[in-house]
């Protein structure tokens, strides 16, 4: 079984385990084998619309991104072509643009955007990808609003992981947490950015957080413990020893999804 199914049924399981016992029963998982390339497969983003699926791959001797339809087979078509690692694809919200993480220009990577267009049934690169940014240091896990014109992605350029944001109305950039931050994931609701932090606790193994970007500031004092003035309103969202990590968002914004990783650590098999 490669990455593609493996990673899918982590977060089906764990949705699974999530709900009452009644709800277990009425609920099917039907796997479907996306890819099969002895090579390594990560990273799938199935765009807005649902037809197509964007993938990293491995198969021309680095990582770059490809595009296979979520139905009706046909072959894969890649996407980027640099000798350089492509990896991370987001999607914009109108299905027709990706954006990325690159190591073309820097070693730890920066956030470039690459135009689609249909020809015969496929989706192919429409023009040279542009570079958002140009920092030399980390810039990962983009994440694209849902009005297709501001990003938000991972950076160290302040001296640790923080969220940042660029708007292309006004072309700025701005920085969003000040106590870490990493794994955005923009709401379709516009308004609410989840992410994963460590700032509950410097020990802590991580938490998901979000921010609302219309919402009232935290005031007491409990809602401003781990709570940076300079921060649009944030808040817990999960707590406890699990790592919470890589949230993402259902279609009507009721409902986020996550990773939780446990480990078993006195060795009795029970988490």
């Amino acid at each position: 079984m490669q990455d593609y199914p493996k990673k899918l049924l982590i977060l089906l399981l764990f949705t699974v385990l999530s709900t009452p016992i009644w709800a277990q029963k009425q609920f099917r998982i039907d796997m479907i084998q996306a890819t099969s390339h002895p090579e390594s497969d990560i990273s799938p983003r199935v765009s807005p619309h649902g037809r197509w699926m964007a993938y990293v791959n491995h198969n021309a001797g680095n990582f770059d991104i490809w595009l296979r339809r979520t139905r009706g087979g046909g072959r894969a078509i890649q996407i980027t072509k640099h000798r350089a690692d492509d990896y991370y694809p987001a999607w914009t919200p109108n299905s027709k643009s990706l954006v990325f993480v690159s190591q073309r220009s820097d070693a730890l990577g920066d956030i470039w955007q690459v135009d689609l267009r249909e020809a015969k049934g496929y989706l192919i690169p429409k023009g040279k990808p542009k570079q958002h940014t140009f920092y030399k240091g980390v810039d990962s896990y983009p994440t694209v609003a849902p009005d297709g014109k501001k990003i938000a992605w991972v950076s160290d350029r302040s001296g640790q992981e923080e969220i940042w944001f660029y708007n292309d109305h006004t072309s700025k950039t701005l920085q969003l947490t000040f106590l870490g931050g990493t794994h955005p994931c923009w709401s379709p609701n516009q308004d609410f950015i989840a992410f994963t932090s460590f700032r509950a606790d410097p020990n802590s193994n991580g938490d998901i957080w979000m921010i609302n970007l219309h919402g009232r500031k935290p005031s007491t004092e409990e809602e401003t413990q781990f709570w940076d003035e300079r921060e649009y309103p944030s808040w817990q969202v999960t707590q406890g020893k699990a790592t919470d990590a890589f949230p993402a968002w259902s279609l009507d914004a009721k409902t986020m999804l996550f990773a939780r990783y446990e480990r078993d650590t006195n060795g009795d098999h029970v988490i």
